[in-house]
């Protein structure tokens, strides 16, 4: 079996995240570019009278991944304004025109990931940092928001944040998997404990959300916007993604989630955190989330899914207590972070659909989402030694 390595799949240093920014792509594609930064004001007043002047470009022209990456954060944002970005609340179009159809679907299929708003439209392509310390959300500007606020960068700006702070514990942890599948037991502590240091940090970024992102806009503002089309009242059939001609294909699809952060997928492998299946006869929500993320972020959870677990040496060294200690603290870590996950859950949907006399709370993944978060936190306690 051949073990992971972090470089290959576009995940280098950066972790998930793009070594660099790409601010403009070529000149051809400058209407998708126009239209997406000026969202904000184009939602409130016309997004869809601009859109259908647009014409149906080619993507021909976008050969480099970073380009692809460019063309796919534009078309997902303007194509999701499109559809929820009425004049009026609640004023929904389950159509989306060919000049957004047709080169969004191409763009994602030849990325790897659904045509549909997602957390690497939203993070992962969608930031620059003028400094190296992207841990730092405050170093990091976002390229295009639906709302303009401040609000918006900054919860977006914290995810990305948290993603740099885990890159840099991915080759500490490869390592750690490559030593298992050799009965090399010397690295997994240092790597487990440096893998509880980093979840430290994120809980502390975690946080920081509520510095400048107001419950208040983020649930009635920003937040449907991030909605899908699946296991939705105001899409029953799904969204009809239109190749003109009188013909295309009706979607459901989830919308942009943190479920889709391969990081933290990669924290529960190699903790052999199971979240088991959902009761519903699919494939579980993390499965599911995976069809949402970059293909070669994906093909490396992948590879990590097939190593020999660290939990497999836990258990098969019961009188290594070092080893044991520094998993069980990691898992601890992991709880702590899904319970903070909670309370920030609590402050900006839960307390806020109260407000708005909404009956059940669902996630921007289309998940009801207290009881589907304290699920994964008790899946998580129960991964213990």
């Amino acid at each position: 079996m051949t073990p992971p390595q972090h470089e290959d799949f576009a995940v280098a240093a950066g972790g998930f995240l793009p070594d660099g920014n790409l601010l403009h792509a070529p000149p051809y594609y400058a209407a998708w570019d126009g239209i997406a930064r000026d969202l904000p004001k184009l939602i409130p007043y016309g997004v869809r009278s601009a859109v259908d002047k647009l014409s149906i470009l080619s993507t021909d022209g976008l050969e480099l991944q970073d380009e692809l990456r460019w063309a796919y954060v534009r078309l997902a944002f303007i194509s999701q304004a499109y559809i929820r970005g009425g004049e009026t609340p609640g004023d929904v179009r389950a159509h989306l025109p060919p000049q957004l159809a047709i080169p969004l679907v191409h763009i994602s299929k030849r990325l790897g990931l659904q045509p549909v708003i997602s957390y690497a439209a939203t993070c992962l392509w969608n930031f620059r940092c003028e400094s190296n310390n992207l841990s730092k959300p405050e170093c990091l500007e976002t390229l295009v928001t639906f709302t303009g606020t401040e609000s918006e960068s900054w919860f977006y700006r914290i995810s990305i944040a948290i993603e740099a702070r885990g890159a840099a514990v991915l080759p500490a942890l490869v390592h750690a998997l490559q030593a298992a599948g050799k009965c090399d037991y010397e690295p997994l502590v240092p790597a487990l404990c440096e893998l509880q240091s980093c979840i430290k940090d994120i809980i502390h970024l975690l946080q920081r959300m509520s510095e400048r992102c107001d419950p208040m806009v983020f649930y009635n503002r920003i937040r449907p916007f991030l909605a899908g089309s699946q296991n939705v009242a105001e899409f029953p059939t799904g969204v009809f993604y239109d190749r003109g001609n009188q013909e295309g294909e009706w979607k459901q699809l989830r919308g942009g989630s943190n479920g889709q952060s391969t990081l933290l997928q990669v924290f529960d492998k190699v903790l052999s955190i199971d979240h088991g299946s959902n009761g519903a006869g699919t494939a579980n929500f993390h499965d599911e989330m995976k069809e949402y993320m970059p293909a070669e972020h994906r093909r490396f959870l992948e590879q990590v899914e097939r190593q020999r677990t660290i939990r497999e040496v836990v258990m098969s060294l019961p009188a290594v207590h070092d080893i044991r200690a520094a998993y069980d603290a990691a898992i601890d870590s992991m709880y702590d972070l899904r319970s903070k996950h909670l309370s920030v859950v609590a402050r900006y949907i839960s307390v806020p659909s109260s407000k708005s006399r909404s009956e059940r709370v669902a996630g921007t993944g289309g998940t009801f989402l207290n009881s589907f978060l304290r699920q994964a936190r008790d899946n998580t306690k129960a991964a213990k030694v």
